[in-house]
Formats: structure tokens, sequence, C-alpha cells
């Protein structure tokens, strides 16, 4: 092979690798953004599923909106003569904006004294203290259900509550909203 021969073969494949990676660079910069919208995807919707499921047990009297989230205690069933039994336990649903971060927390008796105690006869509606402490329990039991988030609310239009959750990372963010119908009071 001569020295002419082994430039021109050099130079072919200098060229060659050139366009391939001219193709390849952008192709996996959109698989990256593919990834990362398909994961803040899935986190909103794991999240607002499990304040779906809740929601689906309440009524309006027993979903109470605070600043930064929501307090709720749900419905266990009927007693034989049609009336409601509501679970002892309070769900929250809190959005700390500093951190980006939803959490669920489930208090029960037994755990921080509210000013109120929730009664199985009919819903109780806690303070903003109350559910300041519902919030930072001491055991740190609250879970994490998604990070990255810039919004979360909830509002009402008569038995409908429309919930609104919105994730952001980088430079993809995901919105999701959903109406949920409560049951009756």
């Amino acid at each position: 092979m001569t020295l002419l021969e082994l430039l021109l073969s050099g130079g072919l494949l200098a060229l060659l690798l050139t366009l391939t990676l001219g193709f390849l660079v952008p192709s996996l910069r959109a698989s990256s953004r593919g990834s990362l919208r398909v994961d803040l995807q899935q986190r909103a919707n794991l999240a607002l599923e499990a304040a779906i499921v809740d929601l689906q047990r309440c009524n309006p009297d027993s979903v109470w909106i605070f600043p930064d989230g929501m307090c709720l205690q749900r419905l266990d069933g009927f007693t034989a003569g049609g009336i409601q039994v509501w679970e002892p336990t309070l769900v929250t649903y809190h959005w700390n904006s500093k951190n980006g971060q939803l959490s669920r927390g489930i208090w029960s008796p037994g755990q921080p004294a509210l000013s109120i105690t929730p009664a199985l006869d009919q819903p109780r509606k806690p303070s903003l203290a109350d559910y300041q402490l519902l919030i930072n329990p001491p055991d740190g039991g609250a879970r994490l259900l998604a990070d990255s988030v810039t919004k979360f609310e909830l509002g009402w239009s008569g038995r409908v509550a429309r919930i609104s959750l919105e994730l952001a990372r980088q430079s993809e963010r995901f919105e999701l909203h959903r109406n949920v119908f409560l049951r009756n009071s």
C-alpha cells in the first residue's frame, strides 16, 4: 500500500466517521429528551392516580384545601341503615414549593394530637395548625409521590374536583389535569 492510498483511505474514514457522528449525536440527544418526557409523564400519572383514588372515596364535605395541599377523610362505608361511616384516619397531600416535592401522609389516631378528633359519623375539618402538624409528622412518615413538581392545585365545581399537577425538569415540562367526581354528601 502506497502513502497516497493510505492518506486517501484515512481521509475517507474520517469523512465517514464525521457523517456518522453528525447523525448519532442528535439522535442521542432526542432519545435523552424522550426518556425525560416519559419519566415526567409517569411520575405525574402515578402521583395524580394516588390522589384520585383517595378523592373518589370522599365527598365535598370531607376534602379541605390548604395553601400548599389538601387534607381529606375517606368514606369507609355505610351502616345497615344507610348512614355514612368515615375512616378514623386523615390523608394529606402536601406540595413543598421550595424543593418541588409532592408527598402523601396518613394520620392515624394516637399520632400527634390534633385540636379535632376525626369522627366516624361525620368528617371534621382540621385547622391550619392541625394541617401543619399533619404534613410534618415527627416520624417523617410522609411518602414522596413526585419530585420536580412546579404546580399542584385542587379546585371545585359542585361535586367535581379538578386536580392539576405540573412537573418540570431541565427544559421539559409536563402538565396533567383530571376531573374527579366525588360521592354524594
